[in-house]
């Protein structure tokens, strides 16, 4: 994990945003567990790129072809053995909503590349109290919305981790 310090917080649903998140790492995961010939590799970064904050997860898996990048998108559309295809079509709805954008490539020499890109920042003003943190992930409460911070992603490290 390459996790930028002093990131911004991005408005929105902690639980949808982990939601996406999740997703794509059971993803790459799963890309990741049909490769032998090679080290298996998740990279998540973080990154604060003009006025956004961007999110990107890249694995050393089987990749995706020309023609499953122009549909990896589509309600339905399986790539994999199991599974019902909506996994992407909602993860991209959820960062949509959180006016983000969720976006797919292919990773050279292999492997897939998804970028979050998130415009909705609020600056970090003060530390977050701790009788409002989550055992894992910062969290805040303001004004009824809550706060997420991706530069502390250890819940997902963790979670894995004890796999």
């Amino acid at each position: 994990m390459d996790l930028a310090a002093g990131l911004p917080w991005v408005r929105g649903d902690r639980v949808r945003l982990q939601q996406v998140m999740v997703n794509l790492i059971m993803n790459a995961v799963d890309a990741t567990r049909a490769i032998s010939d090679v080290p298996r590799e998740i990279l998540i970064r973080t990154a604060k790129k003009a006025e956004c904050l961007v999110v990107s997860l890249e694995d050393s898996g089987t990749g995706l072809s020309p023609e499953q990048m122009e549909r990896i998108f589509e309600p339905f559309f399986i790539t994999k053995a199991q599974g019902i295809g909506m996994g992407l079509s909602i993860s991209r709805s959820i960062v949509e909503i959180h006016s983000g954008k969720l976006y797919a490539s292919r990773r050279m020499p292999r492997g897939a590349k998804f970028e979050l890109r998130f415009r909705r920042l609020v600056p970090v003003t003060r530390r977050v109290r701790p009788e409002c943190t989550a055992p894992r992930a910062h969290v805040m409460v303001q004004k009824e919305d809550l706060m997420f911070r991706f530069s502390r992603l250890k819940w997902f490290y963790n979670f894995f981790d004890s796999r």
